[in-house]
């Protein structure tokens, strides 16, 4: 089986917000949470990270962290382990309560994320107003003792509120934003040594990565970690760097630039 990275579910929990320990032995089905509560329900069965690089264009391996692909699409990976000797984990169970609760919240949130598309020649108009999922499930998986529940969102907003009412810790940021560095570079603290070459390790000036207007740039706020389909070339704030592709935010805000 393909290897997953996330938590159990327990066949038969009840609230997300509780051990699935005592959820089983309460028996029956809890009554529905009124918050989403989808992190808590995947962390419920003890969560182990481990810190194991990954390789580009996939998302990650045995680590929590929001992803961010080439084209800014937003994800968050919610990973850990479980017993996989234990026989009351069901892949299926996870799914269904996590497309339960991610309906929940799209139900509250999706009129938010319209998008304007262009409509077929002879449609009448120009254009039509169709409604984008503000967060879609990508994948739920366990297997080999470990599982993981990826999750795509919208925009920034709704990951942030997102991982917000569900309580996942591990991804949730208070500000979070992808541009293009053609639209500007933040103003940081230490003048021309406040950006560092992420390949050389060097001192970079604003000057040289606003000449590079195609490449991406993530502002958050951690602690959180961060992933992106390309490499990441330059740095600033509180990040430091855990492979070619990955960044750990600290307190405070980093700005991370990418192919």
């Amino acid at each position: 089986m393909q290897r997953c990275e996330g938590a159990g579910y327990r066949k038969g929990a009840g609230s997300a917000g509780k051990p699935a320990e005592s959820a089983g032995r309460s028996g029956g089905r809890a009554a529905k949470s009124a918050g989403v509560m989808t992190a808590a329900a995947v962390v419920a069965v003890s969560v182990f990270l481990t810190g194991c690089g990954v390789g580009r264009g996939s998302f990650p391996e045995d680590r929590s962290a929001i992803y961010i692909a080439k084209d800014g699409g937003l994800y968050t990976v919610l990973c850990g382990a479980y017993d996989a000797a234990k026989d009351y984990y069901s892949e299926e169970e996870l799914t269904a309560r996590i497309e339960e609760e991610v309906a929940a919240y799209n139900a509250e949130h999706s009129a938010d994320a319209w998008q304007t598309e262009e409509k077929p020649a002879g449609a009448g108009g120009t254009d039509a107003r169709q409604m984008e999922e503000a967060v879609t499930v990508e994948r739920v998986c366990l297997g080999d003792g470990t599982a993981s529940v990826v999750l795509r969102y919208s925009d920034a907003e709704n990951l942030m509120r997102f991982t917000e009412a569900s309580q996942d810790t591990y991804n949730h940021t208070e500000k979070l934003s992808v541009t293009m560095v053609g639209e500007g570079l933040p103003d940081v603290p230490g003048a021309d040594e406040a950006w560092i070459d992420a390949k050389r390790n060097d001192p970079v000036t604003p000057e040289q990565i606003r000449r590079r207007t195609d490449l991406h740039l993530i502002t958050a706020a951690g602690p959180v970690t961060v992933q992106t389909e390309k490499r990441i070339l330059y740095y600033s704030g509180a990040v430091s760097l855990l492979d070619k592709y990955t960044a750990q935010v600290s307190d405070g805000d980093a700005y991370i630039v990418f192919k």
